[in-house]
């Protein structure tokens, strides 16, 4: 007899389609998530565990920066602008955002009235260097 199908919870499961830079209507996770999804303008992704983030993010008008803390160290500053660019970052520290992704073309140029827009995503390898 073949095994039961296994129930997953899909209301944590989204598409790349769904991962669309919309945050206007963005509902955050009702629950705390385990990942965030980075999706960079080449269309790459890249995912962070939440249990990893720092305990010091920092918020500065239009730039926020997230320490995740593993095995690596990875500091992800995001620049960007609009009404809920500081909900984004409120969010990623409540660890309640399923994602951020990086404006490119069309998306970069529609950020009008109202829209928050993420412009760049840098990431960068913040490993402490070992000492001598």
């Amino acid at each position: 007899m073949p095994p039961e199908p296994v129930e997953t919870d899909d209301c944590e499961t989204l598409t790349i389609s769904q991962m669309d830079g919309k945050y206007a209507t963005l509902r955050p996770a009702n629950k705390t998530l385990t990942r965030i999804h980075v999706i960079l303008k080449d269309g790459k992704v890249r995912s962070y565990q939440y249990a990893f983030l720092d305990a010091l993010s920092t918020y500065d008008g239009g730039t926020f920066t997230l320490l995740f803390a593993g095995v690596k160290h990875w500091a992800l500053t995001v620049k960007g602008h609009g009404p809920n660019f500081w909900r984004i970052y409120d969010l990623c520290t409540l660890h309640r955002l399923p994602y951020l992704r990086e404006a490119s073309g069309s998306m970069a140029e529609s950020g009008g009235e109202g829209e928050t827009i993420l412009t760049e995503i840098k990431i960068v390898d913040a490993t402490p260097k070992e000492r001598d």
